[in-house]
């Protein structure tokens, strides 16, 4: 085999060694679940919100409406005002990716 045979079997391995790592971080980190600063709304896996919920959502003042995926603007908001500081942390992408790939559906007896 030529060294150029040898390297290129090297850099698969190579990735192959990064991706595996990279989705062991991703399972570990999937579980992760901080503690919610104080009186810091929890995270609502609805994404869209409909009907009886959306009144409910709508009827509260915006820094004491549940976080939700993708509502930047919100989100910002309450990060500020219960943090004061609006930049998300790592577990607000957890969060994030976790709710879309569920489906974001809505909570049982939100229906």
């Amino acid at each position: 085999m030529s060294n150029s045979g040898r390297h290129s079997v090297r850099q698969a391995s190579g990735r192959g060694i990064r991706g595996l790592a990279g989705a062991i971080l991703l399972v570990a980190g999937w579980g992760l679940n901080p503690a919610t600063a104080d009186g810091e709304e929890a995270w609502s896996p609805v994404i869209i919100a409909r009907g009886e919920y959306r009144e409910q959502i709508a009827a509260q003042p915006i820094e004491q409406r549940p976080n939700r995926p993708f509502h930047f603007y919100g989100n910002t908001i309450r990060r500020q005002h219960h943090r004061g500081n609006p930049f998300p942390l790592p577990s607000d992408f957890w969060r994030t990716i976790q709710y879309a790939l569920s489906g974001g559906t809505e909570p049982a007896g939100r229906r």
